[in-house]
C-alpha cells in the first residue's frame, strides 16, 4: 500500500460498541477499541494515500448466532429490528466493498454503522481536526498537535 501510495483498510467492530449491551461489556469494549484504533491509524496513514475505516454491523444472520436459541433471536428481531429481520451477509459485504472502493476516498477514520435499528444513543459524531501549524515562541518552533475532538449529539425526536 505504501509503495503504491494507495490503500484501503476496513476494520470490523460492532454496533454494540456504540450502544452497549448487558452482559457484553468485554465485547463492547473490545469493539470500541477497534474503532479508536482505526481513527488513530487513519490519521497516521492518510498522508500515504491509505484510508482506514471501520464497519459496525448490527445483528447479522451468521454462524455467530447459531448457538442462540430461536426464541432469543425472535425477541431480538421483534423488539429491536424495525425491518423485521436480521441483516444479511450480502448487505454487510456491500458496505465493506464501498469502504474498500475509490468511492470512499473521502472517508477517513469513519465508522459506518450498518444496521436497521435507528440511531444508537449517540446517533452521529462530528470530528473537528485542527491542521498542523507552526508558530514561533520564545526562541523555539512549536508544532500544534493534531487533535480529533468528538462532539456527540443525542437522538432528538422531532414533532410529527
Amino acid at each position: 500500500m505504501v509503495e503504491h501510495n494507495w490503500g484501503r483498510i476496513v476494520n470490523f467492530a460492532s454496533e454494540v460498541a456504540h450502544r452497549g449491551n448487558p452482559g457484553l461489556s468485554h465485547y463492547a469494549a473490545s469493539k470500541a477499541a477497534v474503532i479508536a484504533f482505526s481513527k488513530c491509524l487513519a490519521l497516521e496513514a492518510i498522508d500515504g494515500g491509505i484510508c482506514v475505516n471501520t464497519l459496525s454491523p448490527g445483528p447479522t444472520d451468521t454462524s455467530m448466532l447459531a448457538g442462540i436459541e430461536p426464541e432469543v433471536i425472535d425477541k431480538l428481531v421483534n423488539d429491536l429490528m424495525p425491518i423485521g429481520r436480521l441483516g444479511k451477509t450480502e448487505e454487510i459485504a456491500a458496505a465493506t466493498l464501498f469502504l474498500a472502493s475509490d468511492d470512499a476516498a473521502f472517508c477517513v477514520g469513519t465508522t459506518l454503522n450498518v444496521n436497521c435499528r435507528g440511531p444508537p444513543p449517540t446517533c452521529f459524531q462530528v470530528n473537528i481536526v485542527t491542521s498542523h501549524s507552526r508558530r514561533k515562541g520564545k526562541g523555539k518552533d512549536h508544532t500544534d498537535v493534531l487533535r480529533v475532538l468528538p462532539v456527540s449529539y443525542t437522538h432528538l425526536t422531532l414533532p410529527t
